[in-house]
């Protein structure tokens, strides 16, 4: 690359910069804005960015160019990244500058969702066990935080503990079912091995692909699982595909509560798939069942 390539590089950066950061605050003040949380109560608040902070965590992994989000408003390194993906990647200007964009984005949408987060978390009054098993209040996400808020840690151990029990137990209930379904269907038939090799295939395919599709491909790929019928859809399939990924979470999980759990329980039973993020699980359990047969 020749050294006026590098300047006109350099100077298209300049131009870009500062202009790539307004433009990104101002569509982050929009996205705010449209979620309309001016009215709601501290505890409706804290469930409603712990929701949106996991879905923009899933778009986040989504991003190919993740170095941005880390240098926003480090112009030198930000520049470093820009350069470095035009010169060794030959990419263009224009494709480069959509990417840089994304990533101001996604990450300046990440700080004024962890800003008002943690100031919401404060106002919360404590938490118990017995309020999550009584219903008294919503439960709230305390797991964006490296130790517990507005709970002691003997009682949001009590909760977690609770939801990782039920959640094995749901978990096994929809597998056994699973495998039931794939035995009455495939058991006799003299192709057995290939079709659990096309099941395999298909899991796999849903599991690398199935955030990118539209929720019409991925409900159309799920139903070629021979374990689902149509009938064993939810209502909601946006919802459902769009919260099906929701699965990576080491602390409380906000919506897991009793009334979800028998609900969910009821959906199982009912021959009907079980909300998430038990049906992942269940996925990956009849996964990992069909490998080992």
């Amino acid at each position: 690359m020749t050294k006026d390539a590098n300047q006109q590089i350099k100077e298209y950066f300049d131009a870009l910069y500062p202009s790539a950061l307004k433009e990104a605050e101002l569509e982050a003040v929009l996205f705010m804005e449209n979620l309309e949380l001016q009215e709601l109560e501290p505890y409706e608040l804290a469930l409603k960015l712990q929701y949106e902070i996991e879905l923009l965590d899933n778009e986040t992994a989504a991003c190919k160019f993740k170095d941005y989000m880390y240098f926003v408003f480090n112009k030198a390194l930000s520049y470093r990244t820009f350069s470095g993906h035009i010169l060794f990647e030959i990419d263009s200007l224009e494709e480069e500058k959509a990417r840089l964009l994304q990533a101001f984005l996604l990450s300046i949408k990440r700080s004024h969702l962890f800003t008002l987060y943690e100031k919401t978390e404060a106002q919360l009054p404590p938490f118990t066990f017995l309020d999550f098993l009584n219903s008294n209040r919503k439960v709230f996400c305390f797991n964006k935080q490296p130790s517990p808020v507005g709970i002691t840690e003997e009682e949001y151990y009590k909760i977690k503990n609770w939801q990782i029990k039920k959640m094995v137990e749901c978990v096994s209930l929809e597998l056994m079912i699973f495998r039931d379904r794939f035995i009455n269907e495939a058991g006799d038939s003299p192709i057995i091995n290939d079709l659990i090799k096309s099941e395999i295939k298909q899991l796999a395919y849903i599991f690398k692909n199935g955030y990118q599709l539209s929720t019409t491909q991925f409900i159309e790929e799920l139903l070629k699982l021979k374990v689902l019928a149509p009938n064993a859809l939810p209502e909601n399939l946006d919802e459902f595909h769009k919260t099906f990924f929701l699965t990576n979470n080491s602390g409380i999980l906000p919506s897991f509560t009793p009334q979800f759990v028998k609900s969910t329980i009821e959906n199982i039973q009912s021959g009907k798939i079980s909300h998430p993020p038990i049906s992942y699980c269940t996925f990956y359990k009849y996964y990992i069942w069909l490998t080992d047969v």
